[in-house]
């Protein structure tokens, strides 16, 4: 994160050279440092207090100006993240097949007009790219940051100036972003962790800082020595409160609500303990802690592209993890040559040119005019990429072929059921993701489940059944009802989702089948496969940890036998939908390489059928004792539909049933669907009974 121009305070480089590491660290070896990623918070107070004490002083003095502001914010933030901006892409364009290449060069647009949070926002879901292969996922900060730069002066501009006055204000507002944020931490997890209003509050809390310094007595009415012993202690306190939550801070923390006041308000004892407390002056103010943190801007922002681009790399080959550790850990090396390079090449020769610039006249507008020329070019470069669709030539005219089958696989065509389908809502506001009606007539059909449900609803709706469709669950939640609570936060969503869901469908008298669809085995093994095997499962809920698979199948198939026996007992018929294979890689594969050979194309576009058979060797057994404990439980097993004795196929043609490691496209839906209007007692149109022809 960038520090805003201030009166130096070496302990407060220090300061950002342990936020820096933490981050750097979490990134490396995430499953060693869970908590490491609580360094962006600690970045979000320092950058408060700093920004907050120019703008208060400038206030007071009569000289801020709000250009002025904007064009020392701009001189000190988008020279080095421009050059990183198009270091990444042109590394991206030697590493990236098209689709990854239009999805970097999008984020290399938002990433320069500071809104990569809202993007990246924008993106979540359960088909979205693994947050690993995102090699712009850090700049979430940056742009949360450089929002709080934008509003925060004209907030401040409108207090009076009286001091307490300004200092109950902001109070306020740090309370009120506080309580939006311990809200979305379980209510809307992704809002709460990258919009700028439930992230105020951690900013804001700097801002307190600078605001309440001048008014507090120097001496605070006390002997020398125990004002000093008092300063010493805070900062002791302040970083063991930082170090705790980095070392016990992991991913199932509700974040960043009231958990994360313990690395914020550690953060703030140590800065208020100032350059004098013991540690701040025989630690963080120590060559190498203020070395590293002048660097620390350019450091965060070179550090994370080259560790995403390994992770891409290393899923296709099946890279142990302890081994990408450890060249994630080498991947530094150059990492830290590029943030000195940057700091002595990039930074300081703007830094001078625009001190230069600020003595000879007063800053107006037009100076910002050469900065919005720089991101301009940039965002046209970019923009030209994505309509290219990643420079198809970089493979010959086999990439224009590839790109033409990979749009027609794309998730947008599974959710085009919106254009005929009409969005309902369930009795609480609250969890589930979809609640969607498609009219017809006779007796309705419910499609409950997580996203694979969605691509069954899709293919459903797409035959035009004439029968009512119904499609409600949340993406990357088991259809299942679970009593108990659940701590991890997502979990827990996903627990209310599906009680609102289950009572939806056994109320409505209109319903007489309920399909459940989900993607059951990374249910009861709490992970993943293949290229997703690193992507966390929402948990069930277990009382061991998440790792025990034992007690995850038990849990699942505790709710799975609750979930049909409350349809069975409304007097509903109940289809549970298995054996669609996860392929485990991505289906371009099939169709592209990547440059310089670093991938060949996937021959046969298939996986073995013995590897899918042992991934889903427990969920079928776990699934036929239900059967067998409730004969009104009918299974219907699509394997047959992808699968021969060999292997099972990503491909039919040239066209792919796959559009990513385990959801179908709309072609695979339609072969389902196809099949399933018999069951369903649909009349099949004679398209329909020539879609359901196997793939092989």
């Amino acid at each position: 994160m960038p520090e805003p121009d201030s009166a130096i305070r070496r302990d407060i480089d220090g300061l950002r050279a342990l936020a820096v590491l933490l981050v750097i660290a979490h990134h490396v070896a995430p499953a060693q440092l869970t908590g490491g990623f609580i360094g962006v918070d600690v970045f979000f107070v320092i950058s408060g207090f700093l920004i907050t004490r120019i703008i208060d002083s400038a206030m007071f003095a009569g000289t801020f100006d709000y250009v002025e502001f904007l064009w020392k914010r701009c001189r000190r933030i988008l020279p080095s993240l421009l050059v990183v901006l198009v270091g990444t892409l042109l590394m991206g364009a030697c590493v990236l097949t098209g689709p990854e290449l239009v999805s970097l060069a999008r984020h290399v647009v938002a990433g320069s007009l500071f809104s990569s949070n809202l993007l990246l926002w924008n993106e979540v879901g359960y088909f979205d790219t693994s947050a690993l292969g995102k090699p712009l996922l850090h700049l979430w900060s940056l742009g949360i940051e450089e929002q709080f730069y934008l509003v925060w002066p004209v907030f401040l501009t409108l207090l009076p100036l009286n001091r307490r006055i300004r200092l109950l204000s902001v109070i306020a507002l740090v309370a009120l972003s506080l309580l939006i944020s311990e809200n979305l931490a379980y209510s809307d997890p992704s809002q709460g962790f990258y919009m700028l209003h439930s992230r105020a509050w951690e900013l804001g809390v700097g801002g307190l800082i600078a605001l309440a310094g001048p008014m507090v007595p120097a001496t605070l009415a006390l002997p020398v020595w125990m004002r000093a012993q008092l300063r010493s202690s805070l900062s002791a306190v302040g970083l063991t409160m930082i170090l705790v939550a980095a070392l016990h801070t992991d991913g199932a923390s509700s974040w960043p609500g009231i958990t994360a006041l313990v690395p914020v308000v550690g953060t703030v004892l140590v800065i208020v303990a100032g350059p004098d407390a013991l540690l701040n002056r025989t630690l963080l103010s120590i060559r190498p802690a203020e070395w590293v943190g002048q660097r620390s801007y350019a450091l965060y922002l070179w550090h994370w592209p080259p560790i995403a681009l390994m992770h891409i790399l290393a899923a296709e080959r099946n890279v142990p993890e302890s081994t990408q550790v450890w060249i994630a850990a080498a991947l530094m090396l150059p990492a830290l040559a590029l943030a000195h390079a940057t700091l002595h090449h990039v930074e300081r020769p703007v830094r001078q040119i625009a001190a230069r610039v600020e003595e000879r006249s007063r800053i107006l507008v037009r100076h910002l005019l050469p900065f919005g020329v720089a991101i301009a070019i940039l965002a046209m470069t970019a923009h030209t990429v994505m309509r290219s669709h990643g420079i198809p030539s970089r493979y010959g005219t086999a990439g224009d072929d590839a790109l033409a089958t990979l749009r027609a696989a794309s998730a947008d065509s599974i959710t085009a059921y919106d254009r005929h389908a009409t969005r309902c809502r369930l009795a609480d506001k609250g969890n589930a993701t979809w609640c969607w009606r498609i009219p017809g007539r006779g007796k309705g059909i419910a499609v409950f489940g997580d996203s694979h449900a969605e691509v069954v609803f899709a293919g459903l709706a797409d035959l035009d059944a004439h029968r009512p469709l119904f499609l409600t669950g949340r993406k990357g939640c088991a259809p299942i009802l679970q009593p108990d609570s659940i701590a991890d936060r997502f979990g827990e969503i996903c627990r209310r989702a599906s009680q609102l869901a289950h009572a939806a469908v056994r109320s409505d008298s209109s319903i007489s089948t309920v399909l459940l669809v989900s993607r059951g085995p990374a249910y009861i093994t709490g992970a993943g496969f293949g290229v997703d095997t690193q992507r966390p499962v929402v948990p069930v809920a277990v009382r061991t940890s998440l790792t025990d698979t034992l007690a995850l199948a038990r849990a699942f198939d505790a709710g799975l036998e609750q979930s049909v026996q409350s349809f069975v007992d409304a007097g509903k018929r109940v289809i549970l939908v298995v054996g669609v294979p996860e392929i485990g890689f991505l289906p371009e594969e099939c169709l592209i390489g990547r440059p310089f050979g670093l991938r060949d194309v996937r021959e046969p576009c298939a996986v073995s059928r013995a590897v899918v058979d042992h991934r889903n060797k427990e969920y079928r057994r776990l699934v036929g004792a239900l059967a067998a404990r409730i004969p009104q439980l009918e299974i219907f097993d699509a394997e047959s539909i992808f699968c021969d004795g060999a292997l099972c196929h990503a491909r039919r043609g040239r066209q792919l049933l796959y559009q990513d490691g385990n959801h179908l496209t709309m072609l695979g839906s339609r072969l389902i669907s196809a099949r399933l209007r018999t069951v369903l007692g649909f009349a099949p149109p004679k398209a329909a009974l020539a879609a359901a022809t196997p793939v092989f």
